[in-house]
């Protein structure tokens, strides 16, 4: 599910919910399950499944580990 507005370059999307005021780079991935709201992900980022990532910063080739949630940080 993908809820406007938002930037997903070639992101990989899975059965996730995506939005609004996503901005993504190329090669990122989302997974199954996942929810990302009010956040950018970097290229090469990474969100397993299940794991929600709410207004942070995904670094370059970060991975977001299955179930975590990132809320309100960095990552990198």
């Amino acid at each position: 599910r993908i809820i406007p507005p938002n930037y997903l370059g070639s992101a990989t999307l899975e059965g996730c919910t995506v939005g609004p005021y996503v901005f993504a780079e190329d090669s990122v991935s989302i997974g199954r399950g996942s929810k990302v709201e009010d956040s950018i992900l970097l290229q090469g980022a990474v969100v397993e499944e299940g794991a929600v990532v709410r207004s942070s910063i995904i670094g370059r080739k970060t991975r977001v580990e299955k179930g975590k949630q990132v809320i309100d940080g960095l990552l990198s």
